[in-house]
């Protein structure tokens, strides 16, 4: 889950049918058509690097690590995205762990549409009150207002690294992720430039985070 991950589709039916029975399919019979092609089924266990749309996934046999570092879509505009950049989803074992919370609702209720899109709703850093873009251009705008630069991403058969640096509003957040093939062992690590900061975990559902001083077990991560 990544943004409002709008998946949705129109099909158009003849609205001059006097009878059910009536109605053409056309549109129903073409998405078929275009589906039942050959789909390529990658190796659930293989990383993958999507720099266009800025996803970066790192996995090993165990472990799904999805980082998100890229532009808002919609040619600038954002209408389906989220103050999300540098927040990950991580699953173990196939339970998932950190979520994205996703979309709730788009127009039923705008204050719950906006917390849904907050940066405090993601599983990052970031500094409270301040949002990296502003969440006031309309529920279906959310232009980039700050500054993304991908350092490094290096996909290893020992460790797959990725370094991201987001600038915005006078601050800067720095991220770096490591996932260690034979240990399966997950680092992050921020830095960020003022003080005030509060890191986010998101949990998935039904998954309730246990801290012991300075550690903090979630599920079978402890961080």
């Amino acid at each position: 889950q990544v943004g409002d991950n709008d998946s949705g589709r129109f099909l158009q039916f003849p609205a001059c049918a006097a009878e059910p029975d009536q109605l053409r399919a056309d549109d129903l019979l073409e998405l078929e058509a275009r589906g039942s092609g050959r789909r390529l089924r990658p190796d659930p266990t293989e990383s993958a690097v999507y720099r266009d749309t800025g996803r970066f996934l790192f996995r090993s046999p165990s472990v799904y690590l999805l980082i998100v570092a890229g532009p808002k879509g919609q040619s600038g505009r954002g209408g389906h995205a989220h103050n999300d950049i540098l927040a990950y989803e991580l699953s173990v074992r196939g339970c998932d762990l950190i979520v994205d919370p996703g979309t709730f609702v788009y127009t039923g209720s705008p204050t719950e549409r906006n917390r849904f899109r907050s940066i405090a709703n993601h599983s990052t850093l970031h500094w409270p009150g301040i949002e990296p873009c502003s969440l006031d251009r309309g529920l279906f705008s959310l232009q980039e207002e700050g500054r993304l630069e991908v350092e490094d991403c290096v996909l290893d058969e020992s460790c797959d690294a990725f370094v991201g640096v987001y600038r915005y509003a006078g601050h800067f957040h720095r991220r770096e992720v490591r996932l260690w093939k034979a240990t399966e062992k997950v680092e992050v690590m921020d830095r960020c430039s003022t003080s005030g900061a509060v890191l986010t975990f998101v949990c998935a559902p039904g998954i309730e985070p246990v801290i012991d001083g300075d550690s903090c077990r979630i599920g079978e991560a402890t961080f």
